[in-house]
């Protein structure tokens, strides 16, 4: 009854080294679900290469790249939420690489870079935009907040005025 569901984040490493854990989120789609986005999180543009031709070969709608996992497992690897704050500009060229290398449409997923300043986000999100992103997930939190205080929705309102594509708000929809 989910109308847009997207598969647990899948390591772009993990997928194209043929872990069976991951290689069996290939196969679990339903054939009642109407959308099933894919959610990777890598840096190294030839493994996000080939994940994305791997992804090709399966039926999915779209293929998300996760640009804001605040987990330790992902951030000592320099990934998700850490590629995109310490690293925004090699964050955009692999961006880069999966619409390059993707047959479905490439979103993204990331978080604020300031709770005070729009402008980095704004920017960071911006060159997703001209990178190919056909929409943007912001969550409105900082990477070291994790899931929990406030959500800044004056950064993410900013972040919608700026852009033409579609952004989408996360995080705090239980307490905001």
């Amino acid at each position: 009854g989910c109308r847009y569901a997207f598969t647990e984040m899948v390591d772009a490493g993990s997928l194209v080294f043929g872990n069976h854990k991951t290689n069996s989120l290939l196969i679990a789609r339903d054939p009642s679900e109407e959308f099933l986005g894919i959610q990777l999180v890598g840096s190294e543009h030839d493994i996000l290469a080939k994940a994305a031709q791997i992804v090709n070969q399966h039926h999915f709608d779209v293929l998300d790249f996760n640009l804001g996992c605040p987990a330790p497992k992902v951030a000592k690897k320099g990934e998700g939420a850490t590629f995109a704050v310490k690293r925004p500009d090699e964050a955009v060229r692999a961006f880069e690489v999966l619409v390059k290398n993707s047959n479905i449409p490439v979103t993204a997923k990331t978080r604020i870079a300031s709770e005070t300043d729009p402008e980095p986000t704004v920017k960071f999100c911006l060159a997703l935009q001209n990178a190919g992103a056909q929409a943007i997930t912001i969550h409105g939190r900082l990477m070291k907040n994790f899931y929990s205080g406030p959500v800044f929705t004056g950064i993410i309102r900013e972040i919608r005025r700026t852009l033409t594509i579609p952004v989408i708000a996360n995080g705090g929809i239980m307490t905001q």
